[in-house]
């Protein structure tokens, strides 16, 4: 929220205050079985999607129907 607060400022909207973000990523991981699919899921998070400084995070899987 900060880092978006301080690019409205930038942007000149500082009458826009007390910004949060919640996030909902959905992905589409072909994976050959379930705790491969989780093992994908988890390494995006760890490396790429969550800063874990400061967020946490928790996924739930579904399978498509083909």
């Amino acid at each position: 929220g900060k880092a978006v607060q301080h690019g409205l400022d930038k942007l000149g909207l500082s009458t826009i205050e007390k910004v949060r973000i919640g996030k909902m990523i959905q992905l589409t991981v072909d994976a050959t079985d379930e705790v491969n699919a989780k093992e994908q899921v988890n390494k995006a998070c760890e490396e790429l999607l969550v800063n874990k400084i400061m967020e946490q995070y928790e996924f739930t899987l579904s399978q498509l129907g083909t």
